[in-house]
């Protein structure tokens, strides 16, 4: 690294160049090996046509992109909140803890693919609603149970020191609670985005 940290940009530009020459290659190999080899489009088809019809079709990508990104979005959002408002009243109640936890587990096991016929059913195929309540049901278990672990964490010092205050329990969960679960729930967060 000289004094103009000309290698910074130099490592940034070789962490970006070579996936992208990797990927070129890998496309031009593909179109080459269709076009020498004689292979039929149904069997593989060469990038190249693949490209023509995204560009042809490009209107109803972008149409159905927006539909299943704001689908992904609002159940990711319903989920997340269900999720958080449930591990706080579970995590203030061992009867409703003790009730959801096993629900909960058991909705997790539940198979998506079982799960989708029935929200088509229920509503209508050509509604959103049963696809964002699949996400939401994704999103649910890991919000839930980081949310809850880490509304249960709290440190014997926090607890005595909030008991010496006298804090009623909306307190000791505003001040204490919530604040050192934020990196649990931003783990359940990472975790229900993926799936």
């Amino acid at each position: 690294d000289g004094p103009g940290g000309g290698g910074a940009v130099t490592g940034r530009a070789a962490r970006i160049g070579i996936p992208i020459a990797v990927g070129v290659l890998f496309l031009a190999g593909w179109q080459a090996l269709v076009v020498g080899n004689d292979i039929k489009p149904y069997l593989l088809p060469k990038p190249s046509a693949i490209w023509e019809q995204v560009v042809h079709n490009r209107e109803d990508i972008l149409t159905t992109a927006r539909v299943t990104g704001t689908n992904a979005l609002v159940g990711l959002l319903a989920g997340a909140i269900l999720g958080i408002l449930v591990a706080l009243v579970a995590s203030r109640f061992r009867v409703v803890d003790s009730m959801l936890v096993p629900l909960a587990a058991a909705v997790n096991a539940m198979p998506i693919i079982a799960l989708a016929p029935i929200f088509n059913t229920m509503f209508s195929t050509t509604s959103s609603v049963p696809r964002r309540l699949v996400v939401s049901l994704v999103v649910f278990f890991p919000l839930f149970i980081n949310a809850l672990r880490g509304l249960r964490h709290v440190a014997p010092i926090h607890r005595e020191l909030m008991d010496s205050y006298a804090a009623g329990g909306w307190t000791f969960a505003r001040t204490v609670r919530i604040p050192g679960a934020l990196p649990f729930v931003f783990t359940g967060l990472r975790l229900g985005a993926a799936l």
